[in-house]
């Protein structure tokens, strides 16, 4: 008796005040009693036969126009038919969407997308992408948003700002370039994406430290591993796909360059402000992150930048391991150009430069389509950049066919001032890519 007082009050908490349901619940049953009304009309003959008497025959009779005859019931039979499938079509896509707004804030609109993950078990086009910084976040904002299952691959070499900090006190890996992936891919409500961005602006301890990357160190401490804490941070965030270091070991990098000097470490590096002829990995025999290997032999496709060249995209290729299971991947590899030159890393470079010093340092080529952005750019946002020494790379088809690699020129820039790709543009220009290749491959 319990457990039925139970079941009828949660089911009566749907009729209470402010549930916004009732009204669609009505409508709904308003749909339902018509459909009833059509029925019978559809089958008078055979409760006539039956001596089945109705509230809606004695109704009928009292009209002036006779609707129990011909054609006059068929008519009006149809008629009720479709008003009430219809009303309940209404009503159902209705009630979906107000708890569905409660349920799923951010994007109601994805719910479909949703159900179709739950049902498949998450088992979708595995999408790998290897980079790190800004460029790597932006492009997977784009790619949740696509029928796959993201891997992030991130550069974990930064040794600035809040992530360098954690690293010299905890010993632990840099933690904000996994954070903005995760918080990429994420489906949380957008206060927790706030959250994890969470920048503190006082105290001397908490000064300029990001609370993702406090929340990040702290797991690492609880679970004893960075790999498992990067893991537990993508339950907390509802993380579609994954975002994981390319390796757990405390790696630095080493630039050599072209007036042969060298520095160590990638804030140093970056602020050099020279020309950089080659990058080192340190320790050299750094091991790949445990299944990554595996992971990229049996990806759909692999994705690479767009990010700083040297300090966020060329590291992973570093990896020798990394690098011959990129370059032997059988499927479709893509570069993704950056829209301006950076200041220190590529200045002057070409869309075929990129492509050159990524080759060299992979031991080879390692992708067979580059997207490059062809969105106009203009003069007030150029002369903004000219102030910062960046300028557009410059787009040189000839040279990036030369390199076997084939271009693909699309709009991709988001009209803002400040030039980066557009997630969504991005996503199904790349989206484009990949069905052309598999209709390809099954000619």
């Amino acid at each position: 008796m319990r457990a039925f007082k139970e079941r009828a009050k949660r089911i009566f908490k749907w009729l209470y005040p402010g549930m916004r349901v009732k009204r669609w619940l009505l409508l709904m049953g308003l749909g339902l009693l018509l459909l009833v009304c059509a029925v019978v009309l559809y089958f008078l003959d055979w409760m006539v036969l039956l001596r089945i008497k109705t509230a809606l025959s004695y109704f009928f009779a009292q009209l002036p126009f006779s609707p129990l005859s011909e054609p006059w019931r068929e008519i009006i039979a149809t008629v009720l038919l479709l008003f009430s499938a219809g009303l309940i079509i209404l009503g159902l896509s209705k009630l979906i969407e107000s708890l569905v707004t409660v349920i799923l804030p951010e994007h109601p609109e994805r719910l479909s997308e949703i159900v179709f993950e739950k049902r498949r078990g998450k088992k979708g086009f595995k999408i790998i992408a290897l980079g790190g910084g800004t460029g790597l976040s932006t492009l997977l904002r784009g790619l949740k948003l696509l029928p796959c299952e993201p891997l992030a691959v991130v550069t974990v070499a930064d040794d600035g700002g809040s992530s360098g900090r954690l690293r010299k006190e905890l010993g632990i890996l840099p933690p904000g370039d996994i954070r903005n992936c995760l918080v990429a891919l994420s489906d949380t409500e957008p206060l927790m994406e706030e959250l994890f961005q969470y920048r503190f602006q006082k105290g001397e301890s908490l000064g300029g430290h990001n609370f993702g990357n406090i929340f990040i160190a702290a797991l690492t401490e609880v679970t004893g591993d960075f790999g498992r804490a990067v893991v537990a941070a993508s339950d907390v965030l509802r993380v579609k796909g994954q975002a994981l270091p390319f390796t757990l070991d405390d790696v630095t990098l080493e630039a050599e360059f072209f007036d042969g000097t060298r520095e160590e470490g990638e804030t140093k590096i970056r602020g050099a402000g020279k020309k950089i002829k080659k990058l080192f990995l340190k320790p050299q025999n750094t091991r790949p992150l445990p299944g990554l290997i595996d992971q990229i032999r049996q990806a759909d496709v692999i994705l690479i930048g767009p990010g700083s060249l040297f300090t966020s995209i060329i590291p992973p290729f570093l990896q020798k391991e990394v690098s011959e299971a990129v370059r032997e991947a059988n499927c479709p590899r893509i570069f993704i150009s950056n829209i301006m030159t950076e200041h220190g890393e590529t200045d002057g470079f070409s869309v075929s430069d990129h492509l050159k010093i990524l080759f060299e340092h992979a031991g080879g080529r390692v992708c067979d389509y580059c997207v490059i952005s062809t969105t106009p750019i203009s003069p007030d946002v150029l002369e903004r950049y000219r102030m910062e020494e960046a300028e557009p790379v410059k787009i040189d088809l000839p040279q990036v066919r030369s390199l076997g690699v084939q271009p693909v020129l699309a709009d991709l820039t988001r009209s803002d001032s400040v030039l980066r790709h557009d997630p969504e543009k991005l996503a199904r220009v790349l989206w484009k890519i990949i069905l052309q290749r598999k209709r390809e491959k099954g000619r």
